[in-house]
């Protein structure tokens, strides 16, 4: 579903960006860091290891967040920071992650039937995300997809500025020549893809997730375990 603005509003406008993930292509998990519990099942056969797993790889990355400079990280860089794991075993982890990725991607079609309509017309069209994988990587994930009509991709930790904090919109807007709201912005997150973005001289469509109360559900039940296993990292330093 997408709203405020109609199909044909959107089309209007003289270029149109879209976030990627939730917003054209989904994975067929409730939440995200699904990925990484899937992929330490498959490296350490174990379900209560992957599990552990799963709050392992979240705490590496909120540590790499934290002590990057613009808070930009990358798929190598949080594995740097990946506790209690052999390094052999740690690449192994990280490239069964990427796998997962590809595996568990789909397109969101009625997003995708749009962005590929407004493509073959001749509208300019920019992916922007904030992500740690690389523009290959996603290009990856794109492809298995099948998504390949648009112009452009940005990824903030490429681009060294992030959506969140508006500054990955003004970049793609100083690169593209882009006006004030000459370019409508389509994704799935308030902040980011909203707020963000109509600060940045974007016109904002909200698009909603899939299984969005699924998700804001077992998002609440990882946090608070995600809070239980940073209390016992702290006891035990």
């Amino acid at each position: 579903m997408i709203f405020p603005l109609s199909q044909r509003e959107v089309e209007k406008h003289n270029c149109v960006s879209f976030d990627i993930f939730d917003t054209i292509i989904s994975r067929s998990t409730i939440h995200p860091t699904d990925v990484f519990e899937r992929a330490g099942m498959q490296v350490l056969r174990d379900k209560k290891k992957a599990a552990l797993f799963r709050y392992c790889r979240m705490y590496a990355e909120r540590k790499a967040v934290k002590d990057s400079a613009n808070g930009e990280v990358t798929l190598d860089d949080i594995y740097r920071y990946l506790p209690d794991y052999d390094p052999l075993v740690a690449e192994q982890l990280k490239q069964e992650e990427m796998r997962q990725e590809i595996e568990l991607c789909r397109p969101r079609e009625s997003v995708d039937r749009f962005l590929s309509k407004l493509h073959d017309e001749g509208k300019p069209v920019y992916l922007i995300s904030d992500m740690y994988l690389n523009s290959d990587q996603i290009r990856q994930l794109l492809d298995k997809c099948g998504i390949t009509g648009f112009d452009r991709l940005y990824v903030s930790n490429e681009c060294g500025c992030s959506k969140k904090n508006g500054g990955l919109f003004r970049y793609v807007r100083d690169q593209e020549g882009i006006g004030e709201s000459e370019c409508v912005h389509m994704g799935d997150d308030i902040r980011a893809d909203r707020v963000s973005a109509q600060k940045a001289g974007f016109l904002p469509c909200f698009v909603i997730r899939k299984h969005m109360l699924l998700r804001f559900i077992k998002g609440r039940y990882i946090a608070y375990r995600y809070s239980a296993y940073e209390r016992r990292r702290s006891q035990n330093a």
